[in-house]
């Protein structure tokens, strides 16, 4: 819990003039029976929460209270809860537990949100708004940092005026925050990379001509839950032939074909951390001629963009294009004419999200982790080629955590024939 503390302790710390009477608020995040909860990245980030629909208030004094829904049957039995464990919130650092209001039905809080249900968290906004004190939230749904917090502050501000004229946005500070991982983090994203290599290796042990694409996805995920992994990072991507030219190609009902290639672009989720690695396999086992010609050439301009990724340099920034890992790995593809295929960006950070926050127009330092993924995609040819791995940014420049995952040619056709 000190690590959450000290995240606290930061963010209070790069708040520039915050007021005695200020309060940071947060919000767990909303429960779908569709899928498994999984709370708000920022909230877990500085508290460690883990529950749902919960509300947590941090002062510049640190002080921190927690606003629990007053559930109207008994969630332990449905769900099992925190919010009735008085040692967690104490051990969590949370000075004090609230109920957000009167009771509600069911067993999980949803929306729209009634006044009556949120009457105590109401009353206390108001006081800190009547003080002069802001509300520091989330408001930035297009950084991907408070999607959840940002509809529920939207709910209260529709119950109350006075509340939404007191926000005050922080998703800048926290966002620059987590840009830069802690040793935590860096452990959770090294595990959450071994998981998602392993459900790799299932992958290319699934790989046959005659298998559906879902019947590898579902090789690739049964791997990650024997390894620890409760979830994937975001929705697995096994995409075979023409399919493969559509980069978030996700329905699964292409059968796999002698000749052909499939991508595989799969993450295992450990800790809340995102692994995202993306490799691209002969479904015969042999690359042809020209899948090879084009596999190398993407492989080419991974590797230099891994070879120049050193503190300084940028992701993605035309205006520093030398100092762009995005524009050498364009240039490395444009040797082969091939540039015209390459169709999105070379990376993104990753992190408590599968593409994480922070301003890709910063220069990489040391803590950023982040991906190198180049890729070609043709679609009169019927190829799509993607190679990608994991990194992470230490003075002396990137280390692949990706590392125990076969690139090379003849490393990924030994693989599918073993």
């Amino acid at each position: 819990m000190d690590v959450f503390r000290n995240r606290r302790e930061q963010l209070i710390n790069n708040i520039h003039e915050i007021k005695d009477n200020d309060l940071i608020i947060l919000f767990s995040g909303f429960e779908s029976s569709r899928t498994s909860f999984r709370p708000s990245s920022c909230a877990y980030y500085l508290t460690g929460i883990e529950d749902s629909g919960v509300v947590i208030t941090i002062a510049k004094s640190g002080r921190m209270q927690a606003f629990v829904p007053r559930y109207g049957v008994d969630r332990g039995l449905w769900c099992g809860s925190r919010a009735v464990d008085d040692a967690w919130w104490k051990q969590a650092g949370f000075d004090s537990v609230n109920y957000l209001g009167e009771k509600i039905s069911g067993y999980s809080l949803g929306m729209p949100i009634k006044e009556q249900s949120v009457s105590n968290l109401l009353d206390s906004l108001k006081k800190t708004v009547s003080q002069g004190g802001q509300l520091l939230t989330l408001g930035s749904l297009h950084k991907n940092i408070g999607n959840e917090q940002y509809i529920f502050m939207s709910q209260l501000a529709m119950l109350d005026s006075k509340i939404s004229e007191s926000f005050f946005d922080i998703s800048e500070t926290i966002c620059e925050m987590r840009r830069i991982k802690d040793e935590c983090e860096k452990e959770a994203l090294k595990r959450a990379v071994e998981i998602t290599v392993a459900g790799q290796h299932a992958a290319a042990c699934a790989i046959k001509p005659g298998l559906a694409e879902c019947a590898v996805r579902g090789a690739i995920e049964r791997g990650f839950l024997l390894h620890g992994a409760l979830r994937c990072s975001f929705p697995s991507i096994v995409a075979t032939g023409k399919n493969a030219t559509t980069l978030h190609h996700t329905s699964g009902q292409k059968v796999l074909e002698n000749g052909d290639l499939v991508i595989v672009d799969v993450g295992a989720e450990y800790g809340f951390y995102a692994g995202d690695l993306t490799r691209t396999y002969p479904v015969s086992g042999k690359f042809s001629d020209r899948q090879k010609e084009l596999y190398s050439a993407v492989l080419e301009a991974q590797k230099a963009a891994e070879k120049a990724a050193k503190p300084g340099m940028f992701l993605k920034n035309a205006k520093e294009s030398a100092k762009s890992l995005h524009h050498i790995a364009l240039k490395s593809l444009s040797t082969a004419g091939l540039e015209k295929f390459f169709l999105h960006g070379v990376g993104h950070y990753i992190g408590l999200e599968v593409h994480d926050v922070g301003d890709i127009l910063q220069p990489l330092e040391p803590g950023c982790t982040f991906t190198i993924e180049p890729g070609v995609y043709i679609p009169d040819e019927g190829i799509g080629i993607r190679i990608e791995d994991n990194y992470l940014m230490t003075e002396n420049g990137a280390i692949r955590l990706s590392s125990g995952l076969p690139r090379e040619i003849g490393d990924i056709e030994n693989i599918i024939a073993s």
